[in-house]
C-alpha cells in the first residue's frame, strides 16, 4: 500500500514538475512589445520588469574564478547550465560551441556545469573537442539554484547592462538561428 502511494506521489510531482517547465520555456524575463515574429513566445505588453542577472564567480576547468559581471558593457553573455549525463545537453552543445565561435567578438557562452566532478567535466569537453566554450563549474548548485534552474539545458541570455533578457528551457533545432532572434529582438543586440 505505501509503495503504491508513493508512486501515485512521484507521477504527481513528475506531472506538475514537467507543467512548471513547461510554462517557464522560451520566455523572455525582460518584457517587451509583442512580437509577430513565428517561433518566439511573445512577451506581455506591460511595464518591462528588468532583473539583473545574479552575479556570481566560478572556477573554470583551469581552476581560474570567472566572475559574471566582468562581461557587463563588453559582450552579450549566455548562460547554459547542463550535465554530461543529460541526453539534450549534449545535443545542445554542438550549436552552442558554433554559436560561440560565430559570434566570439560581441558574445560569451558561459557553459555551467551542474554538481558534476571536475576530472569527469574536463573528459567529456576534452572528447568532445569543445574548444571554444567557457565551462565553469557550479559543485555544489548554489548558481544553479540562484538562477531557478529546474531542468536542463536552461540557457539565459544577459545583455550588455546586466539585465537578463531572454531563457530557453531544453533543446530546440536550429538553436543558433533562434538565440540570434531572440538575441535581437528580447536585448536589442544585432550580432
Amino acid at each position: 500500500m505505501i509503495r503504491k502511494l508513493l508512486m501515485v506521489f512521484g507521477a504527481v510531482v513528475l506531472t506538475g514538475g514537467a507543467a512548471l517547465t513547461w510554462q517557464h520555456m522560451n520566455t523572455p524575463v525582460v518584457a517587451q512589445p509583442p512580437s509577430q515574429s513565428a517561433g518566439l513566445i511573445p512577451a506581455q505588453a506591460t511595464k518591462p520588469k528588468t532583473r539583473l542577472a545574479h552575479n556570481f564567480t566560478l572556477k573554470n576547468l583551469d581552476g581560474k574564478n570567472v566572475t559574471l559581471s566582468d562581461y557587463r558593457g563588453k559582450k552579450v553573455v549566455v548562460l547554459d547550465f547542463w550535465a554530461t549525463w543529460c541526453g539534450p545537453c549534449r545535443m545542445t552543445m554542438p550549436a552552442l560551441e558554433s554559436f560561440q565561435v560565430k559570434h566570439r567578438k560581441r558574445l560569451e557562452v558561459l557553459s555551467i556545469n551542474q554538481l558534476e566532478d571536475p576530472q569527469r567535466v574536463a573528459a567529456y569537453i576534452n572528447n568532445q573537442s569543445y574548444e571554444s566554450l567557457h565551462v565553469l563549474l557550479d559543485q555544489d548548485g548554489r548558481v544553479s539554484r540562484e538562477y531557478r534552474v529546474y531542468g536542463i539545458p536552461t540557457l539565459y541570455v544577459i545583455n550588455l547592462e546586466g539585465v537578463m533578457c531572454y531563457k530557453h528551457v531544453g533543446y530546440r533545432p536550429g538553436l543558433g538561428a533562434h538565440l540570434e532572434e531572440a538575441i535581437a529582438q528580447h536585448c536589442n543586440v544585432k550580432l
